[in-house]
């Protein structure tokens, strides 16, 4: 419920491609939960059929799917359903009035600037990657450049981020927000029991098996390791276009023993739990939400110094490893000695799990209440 020190109840909307899974899906569901809980009226707007809906919301946050993801045949055929698009979008949010919308990654946060044009409404865009280095196509990096300007104000999750989007974009206010971390993490379907691993040494990735996620640079090199330390894992959770790319890789480097892929998991709290070392191996990020939850469980990090995130959480040498970009040969190294050395790591793990209070969501969304209220 709202008190005195809170701000005035407001209407507020959340617009999103999907709730099908993953770091900006994730903190949408936590950030509409902790706003509802404080007397606000939320609806969460998604772009996809409400059948991809993976996360549980409360029963004071209102659902809405428009179904736009309309395929497009061709150039003329993507402007069209783009004009269908920013007229449903609309003809939503005149219905419902809200006094903000905030919008999560790039198409959404065009559309949300286009759609609101004329009526009054704050909106909020936010980027959840680096943008300098995403895989958003050409025509929507132009009309970002564009329409950002008509965003009342951009939110990145680091300040690279910001400094990017001041630099690169028309955007008239970017501010830094982080990612908040919630305790305990939600758990969701499929759930993948950690127990066949009792008694073993794991070292944990977690993340879509793509490109930008570079689990090869990792299977590389706990690979070059992996004989000297028999009683060691590494445990890659998660699905993706690479999976059969990146089972075939373990299995040409003969560590089908040491090095499993079992897919991906909705109960990552079980697996954190059990993990010596979580290693981040991205070639970008935003905000990297499985790093600040292996941390907050616990366990020693060793990530690439990528852009953007890590070299915001991560206090080198204190609270865990920072690695240059690609640096594999150095990734291998510094694995190796993390798994020699217990005593660094359950140091790294006890400064690491200061993050929680860092990143506690009570202090994150005062940040976000201010915005909002501005």
């Amino acid at each position: 419920m709202l008190t005195a020190e809170d701000p005035p109840a407001k209407r507020i909307i959340f617009f999103i491609y999907s709730m099908s899974g993953g770091g900006a899906e994730r903190v949408t569901s936590h950030m509409a939960s902790y706003w509802a809980s404080k007397g606000h009226s939320i609806t969460l707007i998604t772009y996809t059929s409400a059948d991809n809906n993976r996360y549980e919301l409360p029963d004071n946050v209102r659902t809405c799917s428009l179904d736009i993801d309309y395929p497009s045949s061709g150039v003329l055929s993507a402007i069209a359903n783009n004009f269908k698009r920013i007229t449903t979008v609309r003809s939503k949010l005149k219905e419902l009035q809200p006094h903000v919308v905030i919008s999560m990654m790039a198409t959404a946060n065009i559309l949300t600037a286009l759609a609101c044009i004329g009526l009054g409404i704050k909106t909020i865009g936010c980027e959840r990657n680096y943008p300098g280095d995403d895989d958003t196509p050409s025509g929507w990096k132009l009309l970002r450049k564009r329409a950002y300007r008509l965003l009342n104000h951009v939110v990145a999750q680091t300040d690279q981020g910001k400094s990017w989007l001041e630099e690169n974009t028309n955007a008239q206010h970017c501010v830094s927000i982080p990612n908040p971390i919630i305790l305990p993490l939600p758990s969701f379907q499929p759930h993948l029991s950690p127990s066949h691993y009792a008694g073993q040494n794991i070292v944990l990735g977690v993340g879509r098996l793509t490109d930008q996620k570079q689990f090869s640079h990792l299977i590389h090199a706990f690979s070059k390791i992996a004989i000297d330390h028999p009683q060691w894992k590494l445990i890659i959770l998660g699905d993706g276009e690479q999976r059969q790319q990146l089972q075939a890789l373990v299995e040409s480097l003969s560590c089908s023993e040491q090095i499993e892929l079992p897919g991906r998991a909705g109960n990552i709290a079980d697996w954190l739990k059990i993990a010596e070392i979580f290693v981040l191996s991205s070639r970008t990020e935003g905000f990297p939400n499985a790093l600040i939850e292996a941390m907050a469980h616990n366990t020693a990090v060793i990530s690439y110094d990528c852009k953007t995130g890590p070299n915001e959480i991560i206090e080198h040498g204190v609270n865990g490893l920072l690695v240059s970009p690609n640096d594999e040969a150095k990734l291998t190294s510094d694995l190796n000695t993390l798994i020699k050395n217990e005593p660094q790591r359950v140091a790294f793990s006890r400064e690491a799990e200061k993050i929680k209070n860092k990143l506690d969501i009570n202090t994150i969304m005062k940040s976000w209440d201010a915005l909002v209220s501005r």
